[in-house]
């Protein structure tokens, strides 16, 4: 424990600025956070370091704290051997992709809670995710394993540096690559092969890819997308789609509350693991705003403005910053906040209501949600059983009386839920997810005419500026009113991406100015001088063991394919040409090195067809005699133009009136000054496409 702590029961971690260090801070381990202190003790006691890697919403890090890291036998035996670290995977996203890394090499999978063993060099040698507190199912128990693991440190260190040794060396090839002088494979090629992979392991019946549990690909879908849009390629469109509507009638998605869970327990999309992720419904909100741009279908609207107005609801502080998440837990139990039981919906509506919401959301006596724990017998997860047009059939009412009147039940359902024990929300602000939060607010504000999702990312943008910027530089997190870590690669590049959204829905200067500083100290901090792309941590970071450089897509896009997509959006706006050659240098590099695995750079590949593609550009142009700037916005943003540049002549604030040019393959049409043509050159350009079935 920290002997200058006045209050014995906490060790060191209580003066954190991360909620998922604080959640650790009364534990009998002597818990350190991660810096020079701690590593320092490693290399000065000759000890082992265990790192322990998990974020605030994470269910298994709670179990694992409860039964390993409260517990004073398990605590004795990490005291005594080790030296215990903490990390926020959200403040140090470099280190959770090193040593994830390490541990799916080690092991073949990964996952969080992350339990890394290294050596006071920071070499791991040893890891897994969660482990029980006692042998169980043939997984040893944590005790045993530490027990191990001191033993192996003390009577086999030779053996166990020269594994540490071998695998940093395997690390530094695999995250700090070095693309080849080969030619760069042609993106059409790449994208080709990619769309033959998405093909080949599509769930024809229930979308998406792969099975149980099931993730939301948002880079698949945005990539599909493109695809229809750019080729007319109907299995791709029919791919994006199919998935977008089954993961909106699954419980993935919450349909009293709105926005989306982290992923799906099962196939269909049906029971959730119920924590919710900002990243993910930013990403998830953009991707039906594109879908409803591409379709004009007002349900994949409603899909992102329910999600949205979660967002504005329950994740915007009043600072202006969006939180990271909420936890798939209430009062100890999981999903408490989210499950009904038969009785409780009929306690709340009407009889013929109760009826009408059961049918149509598969609620049962007998509960729908899987009872492998006794808090779960008798518990329904809320989803779409039957399609709207299949419940109207069935129960002789029209569509239109059955959506107002599952609208009440909802809301009605809603009020009751919001008396309930929430579940725990995690309050720190993350830079790169308010960034993409920001990006999802500022098109679907423009694409479906609510300024209130505009007016709530601009609070945001100045939060980050006011709150996140100091002396010069991007913080990472920040947690009432402090700032943690520097900010990274993404953060950079997705903050400034959200200015460009944000420009191009209002047209205030302002956020392409910050938009611009961003790009600068992206350059200036991560650029890698020797080879094409872009470090993931700043130039002065300098206690990691491998300096990352990043170009595969997780679940986010990586921040080389974020920062090339800033840049090359950037030079569209100011003809920089420099910012354009790094970006498709960067971009380049991406494609030569995602060749043998084309479906591990889909965000890459839509970045790459962004800069590919013949510019479109729409350009207002102060004209007394014109349109009013919001409705011809209005009109610009209702449409799927991925390879949109939208700007202001001239650097002042929008006119009252402005004239509308569109130029494409370098060709201009006549300026526009009235909204109804501007909208006809505008279907001509992206007209709206059918999928092959109702969906």
């Amino acid at each position: 424990m920290d002997p200058g702590n006045s209050n014995p029961r906490l060790n060191r971690l209580a003066g954190a600025a991360s909620p998922y260090l604080l959640q650790h801070a009364s534990n009998p381990v002597d818990w350190y956070p991660w810096g020079e202190e701690a590593l320092e003790k490693a290399r000065r006691e000759d000890k082992p370091v265990f790192l322990s890697i998990g974020y605030a919403a994470c269910h298994w890090c709670h179990v694992m704290e409860r039964e390993s890291f409260e517990s004073p036998r398990i605590a004795a035996l990490l005291n005594e051997s080790f030296v215990s670290v903490k990390v926020d995977r959200e403040e140090r996203p470099d280190l959770d992709n090193l040593y994830m890394t390490a541990v799916a090499a080690m092991t073949g999978s990964g996952g969080w809670p992350l339990s890394v063993f290294l050596t006071p060099e920071l070499k791991p040698f040893y890891g897994g995710t969660y482990f029980p507190p006692r042998d169980t199912r043939g997984q040893p128990g944590f005790g045993r394993v530490l027990e191990a693991i001191a033993g192996l440190w003390r009577d086999n260190r030779v053996e166990v540096e020269e594994s540490a040794e071998n695998l940093t060396e395997n690390l530094r090839v695999m995250l700090a690559p070095k693309p080849g002088r080969a030619a760069p494979p042609a993106a059409a090629r790449v994208a080709d092969a990619a769309l033959a992979h998405l093909s080949a392991t599509f769930d024809s019946a229930h979308g998406g890819w792969g099975g149980a549990p099931k993730f939301p690909n948002v880079n698949a879908l945005r990539f599909l997308l493109r695809r229809a849009a750019d080729t007319g390629d109907r299995n791709a469109g029919n791919m994006a789609l199919l998935t977008l509507d089954r993961m909106a009638r699954g419980g993935f998605h919450d349909p009293l509350g709105g926005g989306f869970h982290r992923y799906a327990v099962d196939e269909e999309w049906r029971l959730p693991h119920f924590e919710k992720m900002l990243y993910d419904n930013a990403l998830l909100a953009s991707a039906y705003t594109e879908a409803f741009q591409f379709t004009g279908d007002a349900r994949r609207a409603e899909v992102a403005r329910d999600t949205l107005r979660y967002v504005l609801r329950d994740m915007q502080g009043p600072e202006g910053g969006y939180y990271a998440s909420e936890d798939a837990d209430s009062g100890g139990e999981e999903g408490a906040f989210y499950l009904w039981t038969h009785a409780e919906i009929g306690d709340i509506l009407a009889p013929d209501e109760a009826a009408l919401f059961r049918a149509a959301y598969d609620v049962r006596p007998e509960g729908n949600f899987p009872s492998w724990e006794a808090a779960h017998e008798g518990k329904n997860v809320l989803f779409r059983a039957v399609t709207e047009d299949e419940l109207a059939c069935k129960t002789g009412i029209s569509v239109d009386a059955l959506r107002a009147r599952l609208a009440a039940s909802r809301e009605a359902l809603f009020a009751a839920r919001e008396r309930r024990v929430r579940s725990g929300r995690d309050e720190k602000c993350v830079a790169s997810w308010n960034g993409l939060m920001v990006s999802a607010l500022a098109r679907a504000g423009a694409a479906l005419d609510e300024p209130d999702f505009i007016a709530s990312a601009e609070r945001a943008v100045g939060f980050l500026f006011s709150e996140m910027v100091l002396d010069g530089e991007l913080r990472r997190t920040w947690f009432r009113g402090r700032c943690s870590g520097p900010g990274g690669l993404e953060d950079y590049a997705a903050v400034g991406l959200g200015c460009i959204d944000l420009y191009e829905a209002t047209l205030n200067r302002e956020h392409l100015d910050r938009a611009a500083f961003l790009a600068h100290g992206l350059v200036e901090r991560f650029h890698d001088a020797a080879a094409p792309g872009f470090f993931d941590i700043p130039v002065e970071t300098t206690d990691a063991l491998v300096r990352t450089k990043t170009f595969q897509d997780n679940v986010e896009p990586s921040g080389n394919t974020l920062a090339a997509l800033l840049l090359e959006r950037l030079s569209r706006h100011t003809g920089d040409q420099a910012s354009h050659r790094i970006a498709e240098a960067t971009l380049n590099a991406g494609l030569a090195l995602v060749d043998r695995v084309p479906h591990a750079g889909l965000g890459l590949l839509c970045a790459a067809a962004f800069s590919g593609a013949p510019p479109l550009e729409i350009t207002f142009v102060p004209d007394p005699e014109g349109m009013p700037p919001e409705a011809a916005l209005r009109a610009v943003h209702r449409v799927f133009l991925p390879a949109l540049t939208l700007k202001m002549d001239g650097t002042g604030s929008p006119p009252e009136g402005v004239a509308v040019q569109i130029c494409r393959h370098s060709t201009c049409l006549p300026l526009l000054r009235g909204v109804e043509k501007l909208e006809e050159e505008l279907r001509a350009a992206a007209p709206r496409w059918t999928p092959d079935q109702n969906l």
